[in-house]
């Protein structure tokens, strides 16, 4: 089923980066962590061997073609963000793909759990962008090990020194993002994350996050308020004005190239879509509910509901590994 699905996809809506054009450019949930808010669902195994996923050019010509057809709409398209069914540094040639994608002459963005930045050649790719997430959830071992459920691999120290030395490269825009989630003793993990994150050099903005879509767990949900609030202050407290809340759905246009069914797989493969989302994109492909339930009847996508609302997820092949 995986090959029905385009490697580009959107515009979606980004509460970082405005319009957002989609990479995929690692199939099937492949990552190093599986973490248990995950908006793709659980993942089958975790992995940290890097290797090639698709040819550099196949990735380039799906990302052209599709904006093409975006601008052919007047569609707008701000960054070219790799934001894959899994962990975008995974795919060993994620520097050539990045170099390829700029020379469309629009910044790219790749959003990153952090596992591999301990690994050099990790961090040479990612330079290469112009707008770099990572993520820190936790610096306790036990936090960490908890909510990501990181590859057993993998060393917390080595990823945290990663970082610092990353920051130290890259000249491009640096963000941090922290997932905060229900049923965690989190103590005073805000004062620990922020600290650490005082010495990451040059970071622009540190987010403070919780789940708006279904995660991989019914228990990892969004936390108490109270949680979210005493974040935000040690935050700001030891970062200042960098803070900013990510607790809220992302609004805005889903892009379409007029093929409702292609438009909706794409993009629910890694973002699932609120029923307004899909029904948003329906209309513009002049497509109606019967695409959504032929979908589902065909086990191409899974309604899930969330608090009160439904959301869409690509489902995934059991043979996914």
């Amino acid at each position: 089923m995986h090959n029905q699905i385009e490697i580009a996809f959107g515009p979606v809506p980004s509460r970082r980066l405005g319009s957002s054009l989609g990479i995929n450019n690692i199939p099937l949930k492949h990552c190093s962590y599986n973490c248990v808010y995950c908006q793709i669902g659980k993942g089958l195994s975790v992995e940290t061997m890097r290797r090639a996923f698709y040819d550099p050019k196949v990735v380039f010509e799906s990302v052209s073609k599709r904006l093409e057809i975006i601008e052919s709409k007047g569609e707008r398209v701000d960054f070219i963000t790799f934001v894959p069914d899994g962990e975008p540094t995974l795919d060993i040639n994620l520097g050539k793909e990045i170099e390829l994608v700029k020379t469309l002459g629009i910044k790219v963005a790749v959003i990153t759990n952090s596992s591999l930045l301990w690994d050099k050649e990790v961090r040479d790719a990612l330079s290469k962008a112009d707008f770099v997430s990572f993520k820190v959830d936790a610096v306790s071992e036990k936090i960490w090990r908890i909510v990501n459920r990181p590859s057993n691999k993998l060393s917390l120290e080595r990823i945290l020194e990663g970082i610092i030395t990353f920051s130290d490269l890259f000249r491009g825009t640096l963000v941090s993002e922290t997932m905060l989630i229900a049923k965690i003793n989190y103590g005073d993990e805000a004062g620990k994350i922020a600290s650490f994150l005082s010495n990451v050099n040059g970071l622009k903005k540190a987010y403070v996050a919780v789940p708006t879509r279904p995660p991989a767990e019914e228990w990892a949900g969004p936390p108490e308020r109270g949680t979210v609030l005493y974040f935000l202050a040690r935050f700001n407290e030891i970062l200042g004005s960098k803070v900013f809340p990510l607790d809220f759905p992302e609004k805005g246009e889903f892009g379409y190239t007029g093929n409702a069914e292609k438009d909706i797989l794409s993009a629910a493969f890694v973002h699932p879509l609120s029923k307004e989302a899909v029904q948003q994109i329906l209309e513009k492909d002049n497509e109606n509910w019967e695409t959504i339930e032929k979908l589902i009847e065909s086990k191409q996508l899974l309604e899930v509901k969330f608090g009160d609302k439904l959301y869409y997820r690509a489902a995934k092949p059991e043979n996914a590994f």
